[in-house]
């Protein structure tokens, strides 16, 4: 029964040398190979994911660091750069397709290009007609699977930043000034519905807004996937917004995106006390120079 439901690591007992020790040790090695083989296609599966992640864009204006950790092999996060002609950085992408492993792989694979083509497709599109736009065609290409995606998009142009968030925690910002606090302009909050539901098409293109946030030199902007804030440590506290705001806000100010990201990194693993992660991790660094 556990072997039928994809555990292989059961193992049977032998206490005999008859016939049925014969068939006991036949199928150890039976669940052995075939756990062996999963492993083998998962790190395979896994490789061919992290060929497909983008490399970091040239450096220019912007300084770009990237954390991607998956759960257990695939992840079902994904990120993505958009740049022009001349490989300056003129927009990214990171989504969280519902659920890890195999299956919310596969689907970034599907997502990736369609994002692709939808940022790329005119660049005086709104962003949020961009995601509505996207969102229609993720929920057209992934028929009756049910996972859904949050999202958070930005483009950037001049001084300014036009940002989208779809259903996703919140893009953090660290001023010249080393203020650190959630983007939300107005005050409000900025989250819009989630990504790929079908039926809901005409309430997601509603709640999602495209909202302008100004740029300045030294303004450090983080983007991350909820692992990162949701995560316990062992005395159930969670590492929240305030965990990651206050290792942003500590970072010298000549710090690089690079070490800023590592500094994230190596405090939510020392706040979970070495466990290991839970979901999938990916933090996306961006600093203003």
């Amino acid at each position: 029964k556990r072997v039928e439901a994809g555990d292989l690591s059961v193992a049977v007992s032998v206490d005999s040398r008859d016939e049925t020790a014969d068939l006991a040790n036949g199928f150890n090695t039976m669940a052995k190979n075939l756990s062996e083989l999963r492993t083998t296609d998962l790190q395979m599966a896994a490789k061919v994911q992290r060929n497909l992640l983008p490399q970091l864009p040239n450096a220019g204006r912007f300084d770009v660091a990237v954390h991607y950790e998956a759960f257990s092999y695939v992840s079902g996060d994904f990120y993505d750069f958009y740049t022009d002609d001349n490989g300056t950085l003129t927009g990214l992408v990171l989504f969280d397709v519902s659920g890890h492993g195999v299956s919310s792989g596969l689907i970034t694979t599907l997502i990736r290009p369609i994002m692709y083509r939808s940022f790329t497709s005119d660049t005086k599109v709104a962003l949020s007609d961009i995601i509505a736009k996207a969102n229609r065609s993720i929920i057209k290409a992934k028929g009756d699977v049910d996972n859904y995606l949050t999202c958070i998009m930005l483009r950037f142009s001049g001084n300014e930043m036009q940002y989208v968030n779809a259903g996703h925690p919140d893009l953090l910002k660290k001023d010249a000034n080393e203020h650190v606090a959630p983007v939300k302009p107005g005050g409000n909050a900025v989250q819009g519905a989630f990504m790929g539901q079908e039926g809901m098409v005409e309430f997601f293109e509603e709640m999602n807004r495209e909202y302008q946030v100004p740029m300045t030199n030294g303004d450090v902007f983080l983007l991350f996937t909820d692992c990162l804030i949701e995560t316990r440590s062992p005395a159930g506290e969670e590492f929240g917004l305030n965990g990651v705001s206050r290792v942003l806000r500590d970072a010298p100010s000549a710090m690089s995106a690079a070490d800023i990201v590592k500094r994230i990194v190596a405090a939510h693993a020392e706040h979970r006390g070495g466990a290991a992660l839970a979901d999938d991790l990916t933090i996306v660094g961006v600093k203003v120079r």
